[in-house]
């Protein structure tokens, strides 16, 4: 199924780099494949460091959530911080391209829900940073969103608290 990530609890894996075989492969498998590449999304003018992928089942069917990570410049107590966006992929358009999930929020509470059922989370905090908002991706598709921001402690108590 794809390479394990450390935490394997969260029972998620990284995505498979984009190449002609991995892109057949989604052609044939479809939403099976579970580990299939995403396309690059940006923070910062960087692409993202890496993806992760976990299957899921969502409340209109088999989907897939992931996560895309970058490395910041940033430390907290020694330990590197990230910057990351979850979605969940609800099935295959035009054969090739996963169709977002239009509930932002619902992606985002997933991973939180993984992540505390694994037991990670030493210490989370939501923020609002923005208003609510409703748009539309790059292909179309339209998402919704409340604008919030989640900082998470995964090392145990190195966040020191919320701002």
């Amino acid at each position: 199924m794809g390479r394990a990530i450390p935490v394997r609890r969260l029972e998620c894996w990284r995505a498979d780099k984009v190449n002609l075989k991995n892109i057949l492969r989604l052609i044939r498998q479809g939403m099976d494949y579970t580990t299939a590449p995403l396309a690059p999304a940006f923070w910062n003018g960087r692409i993202n460091d890496f993806a992760l992928e976990k299957p899921v089942q969502s409340d209109r069917g088999p989907a897939i959530l992931t996560l895309r990570l970058w490395r910041t410049a940033y430390r907290v107590g020694g330990k590197p911080v990230y910057v990351g966006i979850a979605r969940e992929y609800e099935g295959i358009q035009w054969g090739l391209l996963r169709r977002v999930s239009p509930d932002v929020d619902a992606a985002t509470q997933g991973l939180l829900n993984s992540l505390d059922k694994a037991g990670l989370v030493a210490q989370r905090c939501r923020i609002h940073l923005v208003d609510a908002v409703i748009g539309d991706y790059l292909m179309g598709e339209p998402f919704f969103s409340r604008g919030e921001l989640w900082l998470l402690d995964l090392t145990r108590g190195t966040m020191g608290g919320c701002p």
